[in-house]
């Protein structure tokens, strides 16, 4: 027999898989070392156990089925749970074949109890992964090697206004405006070369329109080569459209501009500083009598920048002989090196070239960022990273849209005559800058799941105060447990205490406000320990937990709502509003008229 060949025995000795020879009957004739210490048992008590001794007993019921699949094909692959001799179970693989001319079966098994593990550890991380993505306020887009889309996520989706499985399968220049795809190519090969580029894109929507994307692109590699590109889309349509209406009013472009979180500035065909922003002012310590009038080349020397190179650069895009619409930076700023993208813009009127617009994005903090990721591609720390990374950059560019949305607003408000209109205008205001803060606090704090909801209705309450010229005879009374809450629960949760807050305050104390009345150095927002003064005007603000629930109330001593109003069906838009947020939340609404007003809402928070 085999098992009794010394040539065999020395190769079974040396296989570090287990391996045993068995009988039809299931009686164990041989067994190498490696599957004596896989179950813990030395080779004579091995050799005496019969195979189903080995079998968890929860398994048995498979081994006629792998039994019969063995005896008709002569082997058989199957997963089980084994027991040791200790009695412990671990997952294994194992192949049977039949030796033939023995008229025995050989199975080679081994251990995958830490691979299955890692497999599932991997898959639920993948999951979470998946929901980041899925959840991201940019665009996403993955695609082979050449170029053909693999996925979207759901931003891109609503970007283009395709259905997924429009855009998988499709090439990505069958997405992009025809006249951006004459550097297609030599893009593509780039990536090849395992460069990451940042630049602009105008797509065709589904309906036909264009949309500017700002895109990222970083190639996607594996053992160092190329095997496709990930890519994010930032919709940047309304800024390229609000460069062409900025032509048209000085003091509209001036609001826009100046709220901008980039710096700019504007430079004639010769070169000349026409105008910047307090951006730009701010990152370079230079007076505006420094910049404005000046050649924009003369400053540049200050910040380690070759001027005669940028000063070639921009007369050869002026004159049409190479415009570079996009180019990076470093420079020394205050000490410390800065890298920049600028985002150049010709001013074309009446078919001329009349100067050019450059925006400067600060690009160092995500250079770092990316860089860090770069070098950590290889850790299984680097999709954690990456995320918080992806999440920062979210809020911050939310944020930022909202201010501009705002800045609009208020621009829009100026021409409104009819005081009704102006009302809507500030209370569509407020409730902007109620989710504007949210993400604000995101993008600041080191967590950035959770907000510190407190802080949050302090912030929110003295930006309506401020917003509506609070008479100082009303008093806010605040007090909140030390509670978090997740975006999902903030913002719905700030847009309701900013519907609440702005009720009171327009319609709660309207005799106080037949008179003017001026007090000094009076803070709109108490702690919960302050002392309430005197017959006050009083708004307050409770939040509470109570058998695992919040608890919200809002009251004032105010007159109180209207007899027969009913606050569940009415055409108003701020009790629309809290009716369907109380709703978001699965929470329920209570109104009592005793003393003023006081609503009580019951909700489940995350």
């Amino acid at each position: 027999m085999m098992a009794n060949d010394g040539k065999y025995l020395s190769l079974l000795e040396n296989v570090s898989d287990s391996v045993t020879i068995r009988s039809w009957d299931g009686r164990i004739i041989e067994a190498n070392p490696a599957a004596c210490q896989l179950l813990g048992y030395n080779h004579d008590e091995l050799c005496v156990k019969n195979f189903m001794d080995l079998i968890a007993p929860e398994c048995h019921d498979r081994l006629n089925s792998i039994r019969e699949t063995l005896m008709r094909t002569g082997f058989v692959d199957y997963e089980t749970f084994f027991i040791r001799k200790d009695g412990s179970k671990f997952q294994g693989e194992a192949r049977c074949v039949v030796i033939q001319d023995q008229d025995v079966v050989m199975c080679i098994s081994r251990d995958v109890s830490k691979r299955k593990q890692i497999m599932l550890e991997l898959n639920e991380f993948e999951e979470k992964y998946r929901l980041i993505v899925e959840t991201a306020n940019e665009g996403i887009v993955v695609a082979d090697d050449v170029q053909q889309i693999n996925y979207v996520n759901q931003k891109t989706v609503d970007l283009l206004g395709y259905e997924v499985d429009e855009i998988v399968g499709l090439n990505i220049m069958e997405l992009v405006y025809k006249d951006d795809l004459l550097d297609y190519d030599k893009r593509v090969e780039n990536r090849k070369r395992n460069i990451a580029e940042r630049f602009e894109r105008r797509f065709i929507h589904k309906n036909g329109s264009v949309r500017w994307m700002i895109v990222s692109v970083t190639p996607l590699q594996d053992n160092g080569k190329f095997i496709g590109s990930f890519a994010m889309l930032t919709d940047i349509t309304d800024i390229k459209l609000a460069e062409v209406a900025l032509r048209d009013s000085e003091e509209k472009y001036r609001l826009v501009v100046e709220s901008a979180a980039e710096a700019i500035f504007i430079l004639d065909n010769n070169g000349i500083v026409v105008d910047v922003n307090n951006k730009l002012l701010e990152i370079s310590n230079l007076e505006r009598g420094d910049v404005v009038g000046q050649n924009f080349t003369v400053s540049l020397p200050k910040f380690g920048i070759d001027a005669e190179d940028a000063f070639e650069k921009f007369i050869g895009s002026i004159q049409g002989k190479k415009f570079i619409k996009n180019r990076f930076w470093t420079a020394l700023v205050k000490g410390r090196q800065l890298n920049f993208i600028s985002h150049a813009s010709k001013l074309i009127r009446d078919g001329e070239i009349k100067g050019m617009s450059i925006i400067l994005e600060d690009v160092t903090e995500r250079l770092d960022i990316e860089s860090r990721l770069r070098d950590s591609l290889k850790e299984k720390e680097r999709l954690l990273l990456e995320k918080d990374v992806l999440l920062k950059e979210i809020h911050h560019r939310v944020k930022n849209n909202l201010q501009i949305i705002s800045s609009l607003l208020n621009l829009q408000s100026v021409n409104i005559v009819n005081e009704h209109d102006k009302k809507i205008f500030l209370d569509s205001k407020s409730r902007i800058k109620s989710m504007a803060i949210v993400h604000e606090q995101l993008y600041q704090s080191e967590d950035l799941s959770r907000i510190d909801i407190e802080n949050y209705i302090k912030r929110l309450a003295d930006s309506l105060f401020n917003s509506y010229n609070v008479n100082p005879l009303i008093r806010f009374n605040l007090d909140v447990e030390n509670v978090k809450f997740g975006v999902n629960t903030a913002i719905p949760l700030g847009l309701m205490i900013n519907e609440f807050l702005t009720n009171s305050l327009k319609h709660a104390f309207p005799c106080i406000y037949k008179g003017q009345v001026s007090l000094t150095n009076f803070p709109p927002v108490l702690s919960k320990n302050a002392t309430i003064m005197g017959d006050y005007c009083q708004i307050n603000l409770n939040l509470s937990t109570e058998d695992g629930k919040y608890i919200l109330v809002i009251s004032d001593n105010g007159v109180g709502l209207p007899r027969d109003l009913d606050y569940r069906n009415t055409s108003t838009l701020g009790f629309q509003l809290i009716n369907s947020l109380v709703n978001q939340l699965d929470g329920i609404i209570t109104l009592d008229r005793t003393r003023g007003t006081e609503f009580r809402i019951e909700f489940q928070g995350s």
